[in-house]
């Protein structure tokens, strides 16, 4: 994200001028999601913030379906409520 404001302090560095709110986001994208946060000055005035994190792949024992999959309840004949499916096995 970039943007054509004021800019950066002369000398800015994420490490010696991060408000709290920067703290907290670097620690999250960094810490937290193993990504990177970079802070920078724009070509021709404002300021640049970009953040890079890891795709990873989720694995997902077989037979069990993948997040955000929603066909997989409906297509192993489970109920979406689970109070519906209770009532449907005793009634």
């Amino acid at each position: 994200m970039e943007d054509n404001g004021t800019g950066l302090p002369e000398g800015f560095s994420l490490d010696a001028h991060a408000s709290l709110g920067l703290q907290i986001v670097r620690t999250l994208v960094e810490s937290e999601l193993g990504g990177q946060l970079t802070v920078g000055p724009r070509s021709g005035g404002g300021t640049s913030v970009r953040v890079s994190l890891p795709v990873k792949a989720i694995a997902v024992p077989s037979g069990q379906p993948k997040p955000g999959d929603t066909d997989s309840a409906r297509d192993s004949g489970a109920s979406e409520n689970p109070a519906a499916a209770g009532k449907a096995a005793t009634g």
